[in-house]
C-alpha cells in the first residue's frame, strides 16, 4: 500500500483505511493481500478517508475509526 493507511477489524472482515487510492486499485490491493494473508477476497473491505483520524499526541485514532 502507498500511503497512510490504518487496519481496524470489524466483525470477520479487516477494514483497511486508505488516504489514498481508488476502486480499481482498492480491487488489485485486495487481491494482493487476499492471496499473501491467504483470506477470501470478501473478508477484505477497503476504504477511502480523506485524513485517518488523529489523537491529540498525533498517533493514529483507532476508536474513531472503529466507531464510524
Amino acid at each position: 500500500l502507498h500511503g497512510p493507511t490504518a487496519v481496524i477489524q470489524d466483525g470477520n472482515k479487516l477494514v483497511i483505511f486508505c488516504e489514498h487510492g481508488n476502486d480499481r486499485i482498492f480491487a488489485t490491493y485486495r487481491e494482493q493481500l487476499s492471496e499473501c494473508l491467504r483470506l477470501h477476497q470478501s473478508a477484505l473491505e477497503f476504504r477511502r478517508v480523506q485524513a485517518l483520524p488523529r489523537t491529540s499526541f498525533g498517533k493514529t485514532d483507532y476508536y474513531r475509526l472503529q466507531s464510524g
